[in-house]
């Protein structure tokens, strides 16, 4: 019976039981994309960073700091010193009153040192212009001093610093040193100030005459250290 039934079903065309395939057009080839979509789309920073400045408004310009105008400071003007350093442990200030120190001055014209001190002084007097100076002008003055002395010989060595200024003298005798001294320290236009002298016996049996003097008005004074009285 079934085979009979195959047979008319084969005779009427419907033996393709099974579904056929779906006829799927062929896709139409794709078209190359244009060069203007295939490149990537221009960023818009990078477009305004090439874009062409405007001419018509240019921008404006970025505002300057301020700096104030700051008073200029004048240099501090360095002042000279006012003594060398070989003057210094002749120099002495007590309430406010300059001058040299008496007990310093007493030692130095009576110690076996004066020589070697004039010599340092004059060492470094040699570099400053204006102890030189004030060497030369007490030096006119001494030969003042002496011009009117006619009762010997009289050999004067005297040297300055800035402040402090030392003589050392040789005379035939005390009353001709002694005459000369007056007129030297009795001179108004260039006075010494607080001196100190001292009448030296060498020993060879001669007297050399010391004198150590200050040469600044304001140190004019001898200052002599305090006795402080005892502790009980």
């Amino acid at each position: 019976m079934w085979l009979a039934v195959l047979a008319v079903l084969c005779a009427l065309g419907l033996y393709a039981l099974r579904p056929r395939p779906a006829v799927v057009p062929a896709a139409a080839p794709a078209e190359p994309a244009s060069r203007a979509e295939t490149a990537a789309a221009p960023d818009a920073s990078a477009e305004s960073a090439v874009r062409s400045p405007d001419r018509r408004n240019p921008p404006a310009a970025a505002p300057q700091p301020v700096h104030e105008a700051q008073p200029s400071v004048p240099p501090v003007p360095t002042l000279p010193p006012d003594h060398l350093e070989t003057e210094t442990p002749l120099l002495a200030e007590i309430d406010g009153h300059r001058g040299l120190d008496g007990a310093a001055v007493s030692a130095l014209i009576r110690g076996d040192r004066f020589s070697d001190f004039m010599d340092r002084l004059q060492r470094e007097a040699a570099t400053s212009a204006l102890a030189l100076d004030l060497t030369e002008l007490y030096a006119q003055s001494a030969e003042q001093a002496r011009a009117g002395n006619d009762d010997g010989e009289l050999a004067i060595r005297l040297v300055c610093g800035l402040t402090v200024c030392a003589v050392s003298a040789a005379a035939p005798s005390k009353d001709v040193f002694d005459t000369w001294f007056q007129a030297f320290i009795g001179n108004p236009e260039v006075p010494p100030y607080g001196a100190g002298r001292y009448d030296m016996l060498t020993a060879a049996g001669t007297v050399e005459h010391r004198i150590v003097f200050s040469s600044d008005r304001d140190r004019q004074h001898v200052i002599m250290p305090r006795t402080r009285p005892a502790t009980p």
